[in-house]
Formats: C-alpha cells, sequence, structure tokens
C-alpha cells in the first residue's frame, strides 16, 4: 500500500503534465492536434506508455521541486518561530555538541528548523501515543505537499512544451485570437496548484506544530529536552 501511495506521488503530476497539454492543444490548434493523435496508435500500448512515461516524469518534476524547495518562494516548511517559542517556554534547548555551547537562534534557518522538527518526530514515532496515532496523516499530508509541489512544476513545464508543440503542428502560427484563452487557462491551472500547495503546506505545519505542542508538554518535566546539533549545521544554518 505505501509503495503503491509512494508511485502515485509521481505518476499524477506526470499525468495532469499529460492532460493540461492536450487541453491546451484543445483550443489552440484543435484539428491539427486532434489529426496527430488519431495517427498514433491507440491499442493498450499507448495508454500503458502513457502511465509509465508519468510516472518517470513525475519523478524529474519531483527532483526540480526538491532542488528548488529550499529556495523561496517555496521553502520547506517554517519551523523556526515555533522552535523559538518552545525555547522560551523552557521545553527545548539546543546545544552544540562539539563544544557543549547553546545555539542561538539567529543562527538557525528554517531548514535547520525543519530538520531539527523531523529529527524530533522521527525519533518518537513509536514511543510517543500522540504522534505514533497522527503518524499516517502527516505522511499522507507530506504526499500530497510533494505532489503539489511537483504538480505545479509540471504546470510550468506543460506551458514550455504546449508552445513547443503548438508551433510544431501549426508550423509556428501564433495567432493571439486563437492564443489568449489557453494562454489564461494555463495561467489558472497554474495558480490554482500553487494555491493549493501553500495550504497544504500552512495545514501541516499547524498539525504538526499542535501535536509537538502536546508532547513537549506531556514530557516537560521542569527541565528542557535538548537537541544536540553539529557544527557543521549550524554553520549552514547560517543566514
Amino acid at each position: 500500500m505505501e509503495e503503491t501511495k509512494k508511485f502515485l506521488r509521481y505518476v499524477i503530476p506526470g499525468l495532469l503534465f499529460f492532460i493540461e497539454i492536450s487541453l491546451y492543444l484543445t483550443f489552440s490548434a484543435q484539428e491539427d492536434f486532434f489529426n496527430q493523435f488519431k495517427k498514433l496508435n491507440t491499442s493498450i500500448e499507448f495508454p500503458l506508455t502513457i502511465f509509465i512515461a508519468s510516472g518517470g516524469l513525475g519523478f524529474f518534476f519531483s527532483l526540480v521541486y526538491y532542488a528548488i524547495s529550499h529556495k523561496k518562494p517555496f521553502n520547506k516548511i517554517n519551523y523556526k518561530q515555533f522552535i523559538g517559542e518552545c525555547i522560551d517556554k523552557n521545553w527545548i534547548q539546543l546545544i552544540n555538541r562539539r563544544n557543549n555551547s547553546i545555539v542561538n537562534m539567529d543562527l538557525l534557518s528554517s531548514n535547520a528548523a525543519w530538520r531539527i522538527i523531523a529529527s524530533f518526530w522521527h525519533e518518537r514515532r513509536e514511543s510517543s501515543d500522540e504522534i505514533k496515532a497522527s503518524n499516517s496523516r502527516t505522511d499522507s499530508l507530506a504526499d500530497i505537499l510533494n505532489s503539489l509541489g511537483s504538480s505545479f512544476v509540471g504546470s510550468i513545464f506543460a506551458i514550455l512544451f504546449w508552445i513547443l508543440i503548438h508551433s510544431k503542428l501549426t508550423h509556428c502560427d501564433y495567432n493571439l485570437y486563437v492564443l489568449w484563452f489557453p494562454l489564461i487557462i494555463s495561467i489558472i491551472i497554474t495558480y490554482i496548484h500553487w494555491i493549493n500547495y501553500l495550504q497544504v503546506r500552512q495545514d501541516t505545519h499547524s498539525i504538526v506544530s499542535i501535536i509537538m505542542t502536546d508532547v513537549l508538554i506531556k514530557e516537560f518535566n521542569g527541565k528542557p529536552t535538548v537537541i544536540y546539533l553539529s557544527e557543521n549545521d549550524i554553520k549552514k544554518s547560517k543566514e
């Protein structure tokens, strides 16, 4: 089941890529597109090829998404404020494990904060009732977030490939009267991908923060939970 979910995480963005290109071409070069489509082999091999290719394309889009997920405006889910609040409440303490000095919050980037939360979460995935009960849901949200980010990347590639294929089919006929409608549709679809991505990212942040708060309150015994960071991690976290 888990392997199927991971596979679909790559297939769906790839399928959307093909669907979006087909939609745009239906509006911009319908006759030429349908004529070319009729020439293709429409036996079982064709949809099977599309399905397999969707998985490969989805994986590529996922790699692109991962490469840019560390950059603005994507950025990983930012838990820096949450960690700062936990430190202020004396629930956690960040320590440089090389010299046992307290790590200044100013040295943490959003990526470093994400690594801290991820490590804390997975260390307690089996021992904490709160995390164990909610782990399947957060994993599902992570898969959805990855699919939405990959789909957003795929939608941008779909626009580029649509223009290239339209140019090939129509012999570079860029009639704005014909192109304006699919262009608007493509922008709307890309915007929808982006809005959904931001919403799921915010939902994931809120759910994880709520569960982490419950876990930290339950673990608090008058002393903070100490989290040791490597010197290398701290240096990479400088902004």
